[in-house]
């Protein structure tokens, strides 16, 4: 009965390893955050913004947004990045839209966030701009879904603002003459 008991011991042993391992594999792509902001700007044109939180332990070599419109005309003229970072798009792929950092002492360090990548596209965030492609030094691949962060629309902030104060100055009345 002793080798029985020790099967089920290493088995047990192996469940937990293979377990463990893929929740090692699985914490490292998601602590690799892509966050986006989409405005917009009227006319049926889109203000795209991105910030990149690397939270793996792994310095990126490059992030690609692997979803973009192909021939988008506006996306070219417009794309900036940070200092120090370079974005690209092909429009004759259309699939490709990345970020790769330019300079030696500039990177996706790991516990980094770097902010300030963005673009304008007559495409509506929804159906586009969603999936990134991230590879690491090493050579890891990482992939994910990006996250929509949304923006207050000032037509909607203005009125709350509105509406509060007037309840406001309407309360402090009421108190005051009482």
């Amino acid at each position: 009965m002793k080798p029985l008991k020790n099967s089920r011991s290493s088995f047990a042993k192996i469940c937990v390893a293979v377990c463990l391992g893929l929740a090692a594999q699985m914490a490292a792509q998601a602590q690799l955050m892509v966050n986006l902001s989409a405005t917009a700007l009227g006319g049926g044109v889109y203000q795209y913004e991105y910030t990149v939180i690397n939270g793996t332990l792994k310095e990126l070599a490059f992030l690609s947004i692997t979803d973009a419109p192909s021939n988008d005309p506006l996306i070219g003229p417009s794309l900036y990045a940070p200092a120090g970072y370079a974005a690209s798009y092909d429009p004759n792929v259309g699939m490709t839209f990345g970020f790769i950092d330019s300079l030696p002492d500039v990177s996706f360090a790991p516990g980094s966030t770097v902010s300030g990548f963005g673009f304008q596209s007559g495409a509506a965030p929804q159906g586009f701009f969603d999936v990134f492609f991230a590879l690491t030094v090493d050579g890891d691949e990482l992939q994910g879904r990006v996250n929509r962060v949304s923006v207050p629309d000032t037509g909607s902030t203005l009125g709350l603002a509105v509406f509060s104060a007037t309840g406001i100055l309407l309360a402090r009345r009421k108190f005051k003459t009482n």
